[in-house]
């Protein structure tokens, strides 16, 4: 027993005038400490939110609300204008096409019904200038002795665009990317050319030329006559 502990308190007291000793105390048992009871955590109190400000935040929320709507809004405005944009465009092609085909229906039946001719009509062509009853090598020929002095580097036939059946217009595409080193081109130079020079630059016409002109002077008598 000596080995437990023991939580008792033992006191002796002496009786100074019978000297004897007094009734042993009674042990008293200390109950132990309680153990900590567990915390408990209470749910944390949100403070009352004011109204006004409430009322504010809500105003803010739905002002938010309504300019997002009003930028979704305005986005599909522009996707159905752009819609009726792009519907009103191909109408307009269209019309523009339809227009420029009854034009050229016009065009060709008025050249039926007053007999008239173009220069495409002797060369054999849809599209053709005076310049175009020349062969393409001669007439090139005729540029380059006129401008001689203007071009970089004298002009070859084989360098204009064969899929461009007028001359004239493939001379202009190929100057417009090497122009002349000054002035600009004209047709009336090389025709100014041809008429100063006709004499020595007549034999070098090929037959095929004079052949389409003498048929033009022909066509046209028959017009006057």
């Amino acid at each position: 027993w000596q080995n437990q502990e023991t939580t008792a308190v033992e006191a002796e007291v002496w009786d100074m005038t019978t000297r004897q000793a007094a009734p042993k105390a009674i042990p008293v048992e200390i109950s132990p400490p309680e153990q900590e009871r567990a915390a408990v955590v209470l749910p944390k109190e949100e403070p009352l939110e004011d109204p006004e400000i409430a009322l504010m935040q809500e105003k803010k929320r739905k002002l938010k609300e309504k300019k997002k709507q009003e930028e979704l809004d305005k986005l599909e405005r522009a996707k159905e204008l752009a819609a009726e944009l792009k519907v009103e465009l191909k109408k307009e092609k269209l019309a523009d096409l339809k227009k420029k085909a009854d034009e050229a229906d016009a065009k060709k039946k008025l050249l039926t019904k007053k007999q008239v001719t173009t220069y495409g009509d002797f060369v054999g062509k849809s599209e053709a200038d005076v310049e175009d009853m020349f062969e393409r090598d001669f007439y090139v020929n005729l540029v380059n002795a006129e401008f001689a002095k203007q071009l970089k580097k004298p002009i070859s036939a084989a360098s204009l665009n064969s899929k461009q059946p007028r001359t004239l217009r493939a001379i202009e595409a190929f100057l417009a990317d090497s122009p002349l080193k000054s002035g600009a081109f004209g047709h009336y130079r090389p025709a100014r050319y041809f008429a100063e020079n006709a004499s020595t630059l007549w034999p070098k016409v090929s037959e095929a030329t004079k052949g389409r002109f003498e048929a033009a002077f022909k066509h046209l008598n028959v017009l006057l006559t």
